[in-house]
């Protein structure tokens, strides 16, 4: 398949790039000219591959590649925007294959939690240990932050929430 020989093509560009961009010091990243300049390589090599994937996609809707497509294009953190209106045009037969109704589930989820959506019902306990259910709360400003102690961007966000909440 040609797409899948282009997509490899701009990857192969891509990985050197990557490499080298992650063994300069995140420090130095803001500052020194190779790193602005590798990480606009990288960003044009990224649009171009999501080009690539997003024209697949579009000319070839009952190609079971087009799943894999869309998942990729979602990436980890679901971007429905990415994949919602793509999703759209995939043949029916296929959004009924077993991978096809993940991405209908994944795509649904997201949209439920994404920015702007009424957050869903839910109870958790509060600092204290006492279970706390959004529902309870309705009509107040609420301020809930995820995280996990283990993942350093989280903890890089710390004094951005502690400010917000103190605001």
């Amino acid at each position: 398949m040609i797409i899948t020989w282009l997509h490899y093509k701009v990857a192969k560009v891509r990985k050197p790039l990557w490499d080298e961009y992650v063994q300069i010091k995140a420090a130095d990243r803001k500052i020194l000219p190779r790193a602005a300049m590798l990480k606009a390589e990288i960003d044009r090599t990224t649009q171009q591959r999501e080009d690539l994937l997003r024209t697949y996609v579009k000319t070839h809707p009952k190609s079971y590649f087009s799943i894999d497509a869309i998942t990729e294009l979602m990436g980890p953190y679901v971007f429905v925007e990415k994949a919602e209106s793509l999703w759209a045009g995939i043949d029916p037969e296929l959004k009924k294959s077993y991978n096809g109704k993940i991405i209908e589930a994944v795509i649904m989820g997201a949209k439920v939690t994404d920015v702007g959506s009424k957050a869903p019902a839910f109870a958790q306990p509060d600092t204290a240990g006492k279970i706390v259910k959004l529902t309870d709360i309705k009509g107040k400003y609420i301020f809930v932050d995820f995280w996990a102690s283990w993942y350093h961007p989280c903890r890089a966000e710390n004094p951005n929430v502690l400010k917000a909440y103190n605001a």
